[in-house]
């Protein structure tokens, strides 16, 4: 393993699974590490939740919702200060 693989690890893990008669319930999720040289991050989220019943097996996406708002907020965000930036510049040059 390169040095960088040492430090960065994505990957994608499956938990415990649960049965419920015939149904099989497996949940996913991603795990980012970091590690240096005196400690580490781990940071996890949930992805999927695989489900098995006989024959058939299902994936159900997990959707982040608190996520999905965080990201609209930043580009919010992002959006009024450009904005701001630029009613800022217009009126310095009058």
């Amino acid at each position: 393993m390169t040095q960088c693989e040492e430090r960065f690890k994505w990957q994608t893990v499956s938990g415990e699974s649960v049965t419920v008669g015939d149904v099989v319930a497996t949940p996913q999720s991603q795990a980012l590490t970091v590690r240096w040289p005196h400690g580490g991050w781990v940071w996890n989220r949930p992805t999927a939740l695989l489900v098995a019943r006989g024959e058939e097996h299902k994936r159900i996406p997990i959707v982040d919702v608190t996520r999905v708002a965080q990201v609209g907020l930043y580009g919010l965000g992002l959006v009024c200060a450009i904005v701001g930036l630029v009613l800022m510049t217009r009126q310095r040059s009058r």
